[in-house]
């Protein structure tokens, strides 16, 4: 390789999650980065054309990144990029891997809560509360990372829809690795996070999608679930979320409602005498002249009428 192809192969790699340089020979490039532990060495695959072989020697997993880079896939576990464009796609698909797989997270997780417990503060409820947020947050990473920061289902990208889904929940998981783990969850949009956390869906191991029989045909249209796109593109540990699904009750027959639901029982009005109402009118009068009595004339008062006039 000459230095004009080092030079671009360095430039894919800054851009797309490899910014350090390891080693720069004119048989290999090896990148790495400060945010993960794999390395990628590149080299020449044809001296007639722009055509590189990568190797990941101790980053993600080869099967893990054949999913979305199946043609370009070599049986010795590397794989071609053709142009500087292939280049950046594959590098860039294969640090998120990085950041995510095998357990990346809880690596992070490990190191945060060591610092925390620097301070003192162990055995604490908030110091708990805390560590439960910090795993969340990088679980939620995590998952961003590996899908490509989309939907499973619906490839929707809006972060603030998106939500970490566990298919074990995090309580009953056993340990931090477990539960931090990212075959142990999808990352979904807001509804279909609340349809997979309360088992009104779950999938098989091959990604197809299961419903239960309380959403009815009409439910389905509305939530989107006769999509084509509702299948997920990787195969998680969903046993447990299935016996939990399969427990969902039967739906009811839906019945329409033409009466109230508590109608009042019918009782006649009763008839009132007449006297009640002047009564009612009387009591009214006694409490305003208790609280305004009329005014008082003063007793030496004289009254002059004209002359001439009937009194």
């Amino acid at each position: 390789m000459n230095s004009r192809e080092r030079s671009l192969i360095e430039k894919a790699g800054y851009a797309n999650g490899w910014e350090n340089v390891r080693e720069n020979s004119p048989e290999r490039v090896v990148l790495f980065s400060s945010r993960h532990a794999a390395e990628a060495i590149v080299s020449t695959a044809d001296t007639n054309s722009a055509c590189w072989r990568v190797v990941f020697p101790n980053g993600p997993q080869a099967g893990e990144l054949a999913r979305g880079f199946s043609e370009a896939r070599q049986h010795d576990d590397s794989f071609l990029a053709e142009g500087e464009a292939a280049l950046g796609r594959l590098l860039r698909r294969a640090a998120e891997l990085a950041m995510s797989l095998p357990n990346h997270a809880a690596r992070l997780f490990a190191e945060e809560v060591g610092k925390l417990d620097a301070t003192g503060l162990e055995g604490t409820e908030a110091l708990r509360l805390v560590k439960q947020r910090l795993g969340q947050n990088l679980y939620r990473q995590a998952l961003l990372e590996y899908w490509g920061g989309a939907c499973a289902l619906t490839a929707l990208a809006i972060p603030a829809l998106l939500r970490a889904s566990h298919a074990k929940p995090w309580a009953d998981c056993e340990s931090d690795d477990e539960r931090l783990n990212v075959f142990n969850g999808f990352l979904l949009s807001a509804h279909f996070d609340a349809l997979f956390d309360a088992e009104f869906i779950t999938f098989t191991d091959d990604g197809q999608l299961l419903r239960s029989p309380t959403i009815t045909d009409q439910d389905k249209i509305l939530l989107g679930l006769e999509s084509p796109a509702t299948k997920p593109r990787r195969r998680p540990k969903l046993c447990g979320h299935r016996i939990r699904h399969q427990r969902q009750p039967a739906p009811r027959p839906r019945q329409q409602r033409t009466t109230r639901r508590n109608p009042r029982p019918s009782q006649p009005h009763p008839q009132r005498h007449p006297r009640d109402r002047r009564h009612r009118t009387q009591r009214h009068r006694n409490l305003l002249s208790r609280h305004h009595p009329p005014p008082r004339l003063p007793p030496n008062l004289v009254i002059h009428f004209p002359a001439g006039r009937d009194v």
